[in-house]
């Protein structure tokens, strides 16, 4: 009877009104029991100093010196004209920096934990978008709430959701000023337009790339105008509406370009197509490359090692029924909505990619900076499998329906592995690569943790396995100990002291620029501890003192 009344659910283009609900009431309750897991990223401090900048400034220009005063570990606050980031937008920095203050918040535990609480909360809301966004474009609630799973189930993201306040809150910003599109142009309505605005100035706020919106809206705008005549007036009213609150809103979130808006705007913009802040090596392929002359298929290669592997084939067929379609039906593609919609979604996905080449945009850290066009990859992976449920219904042969339903099969059966790893590999999820790749081609090719969130747990093991009240610890760079020592708690940070590594008790290695493993030749001591992902070695603890047995333990 369960079954039957389960697939009878399914079956049912109007579900009950407690199963959409329910799905997203179970994430957001996953999510808040796990925000207090991960460590601390190497970024994170930087973003939250960004925020302190910005707190001054405008406290500065509001006549209210005391609204920085009290943030821990800040003293020195230098000008906003005078600091490097300035162009790196805090629209969710500081926001969340006077949230912390207005409670209270001084221990830097509890303000992390307060910050990977406000992370997720923002990737919550992306994913309750994303699922109105596909459900709009598939008239489908079931393909709706398939685009949202994928989306949840994706291990890299899954976890970045709790800590990466740039690239997966702004996927979560472009997201949801997708889908503030998507309903403008079904219905066109100066409301709509403000809703509208409001969604796209935030996305510029916290990055400046978020101007990709303004010719989206555009693009959409003119194909619905050009399709709708009827809807041009509603249309020309909403953007009326939306270009000064997109303005306004940006503006008003990222106080850098108070003093001097376009020029600023322009100026970041400029930035970013050419950013040389950071000439650093990065591990790609078993060599060493600079991030300044990183090769052309970077991104891509990390796209396809780091993607699920049922979703990258559910995306190649979709672009392929897409393809399809626009060969032999691209003039009258855009007629329909659904075709508009796909229209944008080409452009969301494969225009920063194009932009990326032409520009020879900086990136490193595998792909994240283009993280915010996978919720497009997500789509087009889902119209493959509504081509698919077409078939299996209504294909010419039963050979087409048998074909379509052992794919569908397939697709099921592929969509567990991600789900699985999530729970299994928790909470180093960020360190998620497909089955395309073996574990030693991994520590041989690719850099691992490179946000080194993995310290902290190889801090935490070490206070479980030493009951010495002090305990002196080292890395290759000390400065990711400290930062991961900020989300333990008091007595636990009392116990550990950060030193050089000639005088450390233990010594603790990450792999980003040491792929290699840590010797005690090194002078770095004996390996006894490892942290996995899937089998992929991501830390290594290592014993000034020989011990019994050096065998590391798993």
């Amino acid at each position: 009877m369960r079954l039957a009344r389960l697939l009878s659910i399914v079956s049912s283009t109007t579900p009950p009104r407690w199963v959409v609900p329910s799905f997203f009431l179970a994430v957001l309750l996953l999510g808040l029991a796990l925000f207090r897991d991960y460590g601390v990223s190497w970024d994170e401090p930087i973003d939250q100093y960004n925020g302190v900048v910005n707190v001054n400034y405008v406290g500065q220009q509001l006549g209210i010196p005391t609204l920085a005063e009290g943030l821990e570990d800040y003293p020195d606050i230098p000008p906003l004209r005078e600091y490097p980031d300035r162009d790196h937008g805090p629209a969710f920095e500081y926001p969340v920096l006077l949230f912390s203050k207005l409670l209270g918040a001084r221990d830097s535990q509890p303000l992390y934990y307060l910050r990977h609480l406000c992370t997720f909360l923002i990737t919550f809301g992306g994913l309750l978008a994303f699922y109105g966004l596909a459900k709009r474009r598939f008239a489908d609630w079931r393909l709706g709430l398939l685009a949202a799973f994928w989306l949840l189930a994706t291990p890299r993201l899954f976890a970045e959701g709790f800590y990466n306040a740039k690239d997966a809150v702004f996927l979560s910003f472009f997201t949801i000023s997708m889908y503030t599109l998507a309903e403008l142009l079904h219905a066109p309505n100066w409301r709509r337009g403000l809703w509208h605005g409001l969604a796209c100035g935030a996305a510029i706020g916290l990055r400046v790339n978020g101007v990709l919106l303004l010719p989206l809206t555009v693009l959409g705008a003119v194909l619905t105008a050009a399709a709708t005549p009827a809807l041009r007036r509603q249309l020309a009213s909403s953007l009326l509406a939306w270009v000064p609150l997109t303005a306004g809103t940006a503006v008003l979130l990222w106080p850098w370009l108070w003093e001097a808006p376009w020029q600023n705007l322009v100026t970041a913009f400029e930035n970013l197509s050419s950013f040389q802040r950071l000439d650093s090596p990065v591990f790609y392929r078993g060599v060493m490359e600079n991030t300044l002359r990183l090769p052309w298929h970077y991104p891509f290669v990390w796209i396809v090692i780091t993607t699920p592997l049922v979703y990258l084939g559910a995306f190649a067929l979709g672009l392929l029924l897409l393809l399809r379609r626009v060969v032999g039906y691209f003039p009258h593609l855009w007629r329909t909505a659904a075709g508009r919609l796909d229209v944008l979604f080409g452009a969301w996905l494969f225009g920063p990619l194009v932009a990326v080449l032409v520009l020879h945009s900086v990136l490193y850290d595998g792909w994240r900076h283009l993280y915010f066009i996978y919720p497009a990859l997500l789509l087009f992976a889902v119209s493959g499998m509504q081509q698919l449920l077409r078939a299996r219904r209504t294909g010419h042969s039963t050979k087409v329906r048998s074909a379509a339903a052992v794919l569908l099969g397939l697709t099921a059966l592929g969509s567990l592995e991600p789900l699985w790893r999530i729970v299994r590999d928790h909470p180093h999820q960020q360190v998620y690569f497909n089955n395309l790749l073996s574990a030693d081609d991994i520590e041989n090719g690719y850099e691992r943790d490179y946000w080194g969130l993995s310290y902290r747990q190889g801090l935490e093991w070490i206070l479980q396995h030493d009951d010495a009240p002090r305990i002196r610890v080292a890395t290759q760079n000390n400065g990711l100990l400290k930062i991961n020592l900020r989300i333990l708690s008091p007595a636990e940070r009392a116990r550990l002291e950060v030193v050089p590594k000639e005088q450390a008790d233990y010594f603790l290695g990450f792999y980003r620029w040491h792929p290699q493993p840590y010797l005690a030749t090194e002078g770095l001591g004996w390996a006894i501890h490892h942290e996995y992902s899937n089998g992929v070695k991501i830390l290594s603890i290592q014993r000034r003192e020989q011990p019994a047995s050096t065998a590391a333990t798993p």
